[in-house]
């Protein structure tokens, strides 16, 4: 959308913005673990929300990599606090099977925003450039409104635990504490507790669950992040790149809501996860060996490679549902998020600098 063009970075700089992101993400999330054993969980959300829009409409200030960077930075920061909160409030409110199909809603948020961001991009590409206020700069202003509005929205309207719910009755809060003491994890714990913390260090299950993620986000997340610039490597037109990514949101949507919907009724979570990592596998064989002059094909092993995306839902209703103790599963949420952002932030150099050779064979 002429973002590079106008900012000029030079070298590594561009990518060093994603890096910084995610270095952002992860100092972020220890301030979170604490934070969200403190505070409502609901009211930190909506105010990292409202952060989070200011900080996307003040993208559109930049005028360099080091503004650039100060507006990513801002942006790891308040998105730090979005993933272990809804998985808190999440797990607060159901049992361990009606929880996974609730996970994949909100998580199906990514399909969402990939699908509505190829509109978006797309649209906005076709405002008239200007050297002072060009369309991705309005881009950044519309999305950071709208975000700063639905931020407002969650602080009001989203209760911190059941118990505070303006829109249940006291028998109907009562009926639902009942409901779901079978899951005897807690609901609401405002001191630390060091033997929680300790036993986080000492258990096997979180550690397997970590490495999960960090093999599952190797694939996923870059793919994911870089699939517009990959497509247009593709020889399609920039505005073209974007709506022809809208189809990865699609397929994301759909592994993620149907293995999501499965597991509450035949639960093997172990098993769903082997099987959408089996599409991506294929996706990234396709891209990696299929010949770069044949577009369908390696189109068709991008969106493929969408399908492993589904698998991380399961890995963040898996840790809810397992982990008692309110202190326990405040920081056992935060580790997967970190987990998963340090992978990315490790591979995005070289990947970025792969993808801005020119070479005859795909990378």
């Amino acid at each position: 959308m002429g973002l590079r063009t106008q900012l000029k970075p030079q070298g590594n700089e561009f990518t060093n913005t994603a890096t910084a992101f995610l270095k952002a993400y992860l100092i972020a999330e220890i301030v979170n673990g604490i934070a969200l054993q403190k505070v409502p969980p609901a009211k930190w959300l909506g105010t990292n929300v409202i952060l989070w829009g200011i900080a996307t409409a003040c993208t559109a200030a930049a005028k360099n990599h080091r503004t650039l960077l100060i507006a990513r930075i801002s942006l790891g920061i308040f998105e730090a606090a979005v993933a272990p909160s809804l998985m808190l409030i999440s797990s607060d409110w159901y049992t361990k099977p009606e929880a996974t199909p609730r996970f994949s809603i909100w998580y199906a948020g990514l399909g969402v925003g990939q699908i509505i961001g190829g509109i978006v991009s797309h649209g906005f590409q076709q405002v008239q450039k200007s050297s002072s206020f060009a369309g991705w700069k309005i881009m950044f202003v519309a999305l950071g409104v709208i975000t700063v509005i639905i931020g407002f929205a969650t602080f009001v309207l989203l209760p911190d635990t059941p118990m505070q719910a303006r829109f249940l009755s006291e028998p109907e809060k009562v009926a639902l504490l009942k409901h779901f003491a079978i899951n005897q994890t807690g609901i609401e714990n405002k001191h630390i507790k060091i033997k929680h913390v300790l036993e986080i260090l000492t258990d096997v299950q979180l550690w397997l669950l970590v490495l999960l993620t960090i093999l599952i986000s190797t694939s996923s997340g870059v793919i994911t992040t870089y699939s517009v610039t990959l497509i247009n490597t593709f020889r399609f037109s920039p505005p073209d790149s974007a709506l022809l990514n809208m189809p990865s949101g699609i397929v994301s949507i759909a592994s993620t809501l149907i293995i999501s919907f499965s597991i509450r009724y035949t639960s093997y979570r172990w098993a769903y996860v082997i099987g959408c990592c089996v599409p991506g596998v294929l996706g990234g064989s396709l891209m990696s060996f299929a010949p770069k002059s044949d577009r369908a094909v390696q189109l068709t092993g991008i969106y493929l490679v969408n399908t492993i995306t589904a698998t991380l839902s399961v890995i963040f209703q898996w840790t809810a549902s397992n982990v008692a103790g309110h202190t326990k599963r405040v920081i056992s949420m935060r580790s997967l998020p970190e987990a998963s952002a340090s992978v990315i932030s490790l591979v995005y150099k070289l990947f970025d600098r792969e993808t801005r050779q020119p070479t005859s064979q795909p990378k």
